[in-house]
């Protein structure tokens, strides 16, 4: 378990936000050591965000929040600012719920890139050309935004490893909850 030191320093009623994808166990002990080191008047929020370095840079992540609902309340400009106005989910439950939302998107990304993929080379298999299917799919009811993303590099065979592995799902997903 991380030890904190940053938030001793931190001025009284500070906003913590924790945009990293952890589990929320680990976002929950985060929340456990602020109260163990006397810094309950900081109001911590599990924000996981997704939507990659643009979308980070133009302020318009998904973020998925959870945390107390004062902290939530206190935050939530801090969160509108950071993201797309239509994907700030403020997620109750507390912290660790945040959390929680994110395994679940990141579950639907692996499947939406798999898709794309098998749902291409079934393209390809038929003899349909590659660049109407692509367009057909984003225009129908059928559309991801992992297909509109992602199929524009598989048209041009650009595979760099960096930019889109299902890996994701045990950096995001694995890292959690076991279910039985």
């Amino acid at each position: 378990m991380l030890l904190l030191t940053i938030p001793i320093a931190l001025p009284h009623e500070a906003i913590l936000i924790l945009c990293s994808t952890v589990p929320a166990s680990y976002a929950q002990s985060v929340r456990d050591q602020l109260v163990s080191r006397g810094r309950g008047d900081i109001s911590f929020i599990d924000a996981p965000v997704s939507g990659g370095a643009i979308r980070a840079a133009n302020g318009t992540l998904s973020i998925m929040a959870g945390g107390s609902d004062p902290a939530l309340k206190r935050g939530e400009s801090l969160l509108a600012e950071m993201s797309d106005t239509a994907k700030l989910y403020l997620v109750p439950g507390g912290v660790g719920a945040g959390s929680n939302m994110k395994m679940v998107h990141q579950v639907l990304a692996g499947i939406h890139i798999l898709a794309a993929s098998e749902a291409m080379g079934f393209a390809a298999r038929l003899g349909l050309n590659a660049q109407d299917v692509c367009k057909a799919i984003i225009a129908s009811a059928a559309w991801s935004w992992m297909h509109e993303n992602r199929s524009p590099r598989m048209l041009k065979e650009d595979y760099f490893p960096g930019v889109s592995a299902l890996t994701i799902i045990l950096k995001d997903v694995v890292s959690g909850p076991v279910l039985s």
